[in-house]
């Protein structure tokens, strides 16, 4: 099979040095053994073994709604994401869990529609931390065995899914949390910055309370990849202060040549400039993964078919035609 390598020039940006802190435990290098599957996600579990198997998904995202999962103090009900968690694990695709949202009987301002109450911070920071302490321990466990753990999505102000300061979500919410998943020996991703946001912003966060030394992989929301992965690598990654970069939303659109453009720079980028050497180090993850009837996701219910039945969109074809082509 014919392997397809595109190299592509990447602006020289200015490379920054802040002091480093001790650097986070690595896995081991995996050398040659890393692979085009290591890139690929999907927001979603994708219900199909086959269709997974021929875009080589090799991780997915999957959101733990503190607001759906305990309707009161104490209480949870784990059954949507045990079933996309035990799917995700028989298949041999890794998972990221994104702890989000606050429950209502937890909000600051409960009095509000769902669309809003969910977005305040909590009343108790404790209130928080413990449902983010059992759901770590629930699928850190077999068979579930998650090891990456994303808090929150786009904590923005103006966002839509975060009310309050960038000051009060990295003390109330992010710190806390972390040191939670750390405690318990999983790996932390930051919440996803939204392209609305800048990157100047987004290093003015990861500085606040010195939250980047609770994280392990950055993460952005539909940023391109070459104009922007390059200066985070230098200002976090290649000096020690973090492990990897991660979109864990990108897409969101019927465009299979940008998904193809988009996934072979990563691959490429990755492998020359990256300084690649694990698994995890480096993904994106389509968003979304599966849609009903939406074409711009990677696959969908196959029209006038038997129910269940799931075929894939142009996006999925596209990102299967990359894959055969990537080792």
């Amino acid at each position: 099979m014919r392997k397809l390598l595109l190299f592509v020039t990447v602006a020289a940006v200015c490379f920054l040095s802040p002091a480093r802190r001790p650097v986070l435990s690595q896995p081991a290098a995996q050398g040659s053994q890393l692979s085009f599957r290591d890139i690929v996600g999907s927001d979603g579990v994708i219900p199909s073994a086959e269709l997974n198997k021929a875009m080589k998904v090799g991780f997915a995202r999957i959101q733990v709604a503190w607001s759906e999962i305990s309707p009161s103090k104490g209480t949870y009900r784990w059954e949507k994401t045990d079933t996309a968690a035990r799917e995700a694990a028989e298949q041999n695709i890794g998972v990221v869990e994104d702890l989000t949202y606050t429950a209502l009987w937890a909000s600051s301002n409960p009095n509000l529609p769902e669309s809003h109450w969910q977005f305040y911070p909590p009343k108790n920071v404790s209130d928080w931390t413990d449902f983010v302490d059992v759901a770590v321990t629930r699928y850190m466990a077999s068979p579930y065995n998650v090891k990456y753990f994303q808090i929150w999505n786009e904590p923005v102000p103006g966002s839509g899914f975060w009310v309050g300061s960038n000051q009060q979500w990295v003390d109330d919410i992010y710190i806390p949390a972390a040191k939670v998943i750390k405690r318990h020996g999983g790996n932390v991703v930051f919440g996803g910055w939204p392209s609305g946001s800048s990157m100047p912003a987004y290093s003015n966060e990861l500085l606040l309370h010195n939250a980047w030394q609770y994280t392990d992989i950055l993460d952005i929301h539909y940023y391109p990849v070459l104009a922007n992965w390059p200066a985070l690598y230098n200002r976090w990654i290649a000096t020690g202060r973090c492990k990897g970069i991660w979109e864990t939303e990108t897409g969101a659109q019927n465009n299979p040549q940008l998904l193809a453009t988009m996934y072979t720079n990563t691959y490429n980028w990755a492998r020359t400039k990256g300084n690649w050497s694990f698994p995890e180090q480096y993904k994106l993850f389509w968003f979304p993964g599966f849609g009903a009837t939406d074409d711009r996701a990677l696959t969908r219910q196959a029209p006038g078919k038997t129910p269940g039945a799931v075929i894939l969109t142009p996006n999925g074809q596209s990102l299967k035609s990359v894959a055969e082509r990537l080792p």
